[in-house]
């Protein structure tokens, strides 16, 4: 392995921890606060980015309570950080498990969200 090469794996993986680091920031700088009431609309890189599943799930869990407005937020500014193009939604749902999980009321938004994709998944037609 060149040298070169070397410096630019330490790169990503230094890049991969910043990010996974991210997702347990109590706060994050420049994220606007949007009011509990607010209708989302996704932008155009948003939608490439995030399936349309993904975009339901996420409207459904603030919907339901489980996830507000500003938590909606902060799991799609970390979606939009991993710079993919139509990220799955088991993805989506474990960076919204992770976000949740560091909330004060964390483990029963998990729960109820745990709850909420067992009925979607029955919803389902096989």
């Amino acid at each position: 392995m060149q040298k070169k090469e070397a410096l630019m794996i330490v790169q990503m993986i230094q890049e991969a921890v910043k990010w996974l680091m991210g997702l347990t920031e109590p706060e994050i700088s420049g994220l606007k606060t949007p009011k509990n009431r607010s209708f989302r609309i996704f932008s155009e890189d948003e939608c490439e980015s995030l399936s349309l599943p993904s975009r339901r799930f996420l409207l459904s869990l603030e919907q339901q309570g489980i996830l507000t407005a500003i938590l909606r937020e902060r799991v799609i500014h970390h979606i939009m950080e991993l710079n993919v193009k139509n990220v799955d939604l088991y993805v989506v749902e474990g960076i919204t498990r992770i976000v949740l999980s560091r909330q004060p009321e964390g483990v029963e938004a998990v729960r109820q969200m745990d709850l909420l994709i067992m009925e979607m998944a029955d919803q389902t037609v096989h």
